[in-house]
């Protein structure tokens, strides 16, 4: 099994080589070398490749599951179109944090931060998790109560745990299990989770505009502009923002229609346009 403080405090510095020890310290120097928490977390997972429970190996199911509040919309649309993968909403949460930066989570141990953003809803292999904004009509059978969610992702996150080596067991009973984490990360943590499916909103139109009518697109996926809950987790008055503005569906449709040059017009009072377009800026979306 993985020692992730071969990861974290390993000897040498990252490399193409999966197999290389890693180092967040220059050992010369004692000093932060500094990688991107996503580049950590994609590390984590690929050490934790062969991790298998009941015969049901946990990273690659992470990549086949669909993430379940977008399938059930897609679904019951004419939109046929793939659907994000839950390994695609570990990296992307991890690509949000690393937006935001260290300010954000600087009194936080990159160790637990790592485990924490990786494994958060590895339980989700062994059950559907529609989101709570989903009614039962939407959800149909895969609709469970949030006594039942929490009940299932208690059990399940426990045997996972079971099956962990005792560096990454310790964080993941701390961080995931027993949410013992300083107040201020675990806010900002709790956002990054509820801001991410919206991003992902606006991932899908940058890679299937051509695909859809974005009027059709947001009528179905109507609930996630409208989900009043979310600025509610904004830890202050620059993610607020963030969340305002994906949230706008005429920013929605006009990212639709003039996506090559729309960020060049954005400019808000906690963010530049070139800045929001990161969050939607990748290289390979994983959809199923």
């Amino acid at each position: 099994m993985l020692d992730i403080s071969s990861i974290v405090y390993g000897s040498k510095a990252l490399s193409t080589d999966t197999n290389t020890r890693l180092s967040l310290f220059d050992p010369a120097s004692n000093e932060r070398i500094i990688w991107e928490i996503s580049s950590w977390v994609v590390l984590l997972l690929l050490h934790l490749d062969s991790l298998t429970i009941d015969d049901q190996n946990i990273v690659r199911w992470m990549k086949l599951l669909w993430r379940s509040g977008k399938k059930v919309r897609i679904e019951k649309s004419w939109i046929w179109l793939s659907v994000q993968s839950l390994y695609d909403h570990v990296l992307s949460f991890a690509e949000i944090v690393d937006i935001f930066g260290e300010k954000y989570y600087y009194w936080a141990s990159i160790k637990d931060l790592v485990v924490y953003i990786a494994l958060h809803d590895s339980s989700e292999v062994f059950y559907v998790d529609v989101p709570y904004f989903t009614s039962p009509e939407l959800a149909g059978a895969t609709h469970l109560s949030k006594e039942e969610k929490k009940r299932k992702e208690l059990y399940y996150n426990s045997l996972i745990c079971q099956h962990l080596s005792w560096d990454i067991k310790v964080i993941f009973q701390k961080m995931v299990i027993n949410e013992d984490i300083p107040q201020n990360l675990k806010d900002f943590l709790k956002f990054v989770d509820k801001v991410e499916p919206i991003v992902a909103i606006w991932k899908y139109i940058k890679l299937f505009k051509d695909k859809f009518d974005i009027e059709n697109f947001i009528e179905v996926m109507a609930d996630f502009f409208d989900n009043h809950n979310i600025p509610g987790f904004a830890v202050d008055e620059k993610t607020l923002e963030l969340v305002h503005f994906f949230q706008n569906k005429d920013n929605a449709r006009a990212f639709y229609k003039y996506w090559d040059s729309f960020w060049n017009g954005v400019s808000l009072q906690h963010w530049k346009g070139y800045e929001l377009n990161r969050f939607i800026d990748f290289s390979n979306m994983q959809v199923i």
